[in-house]
């Protein structure tokens, strides 16, 4: 199988939270970085640092209604 990014997150909405999942690929090796955060402004703002901090470009979301607007 092709590797289309070294370095990706997914992240699944709530009402309440946003539980992300960052995937960096070092070879032969997979790290997985996690965390959860709230919905508030504040909170997808630590959200969005983040991703910049983990070197993030793309991401990927599941939601369901209308919960993932504000991401």
């Amino acid at each position: 199988m092709t590797l289309l990014s070294g370095r990706c997150a997914g992240l699944d909405i709530h009402k309440k939270t946003v539980s992300a999942c960052i995937r960096i690929n070092h070879g032969a090796r997979t790290e997985l970085v996690t965390s959860v955060f709230g919905t508030f402004t504040r909170d997808l703002e630590s959200l969005r640092d983040w991703l910049r901090k983990h070197q993030v470009q793309q991401v990927a979301m599941e939601s369901t209604g209308v919960y993932w607007i504000p991401v």
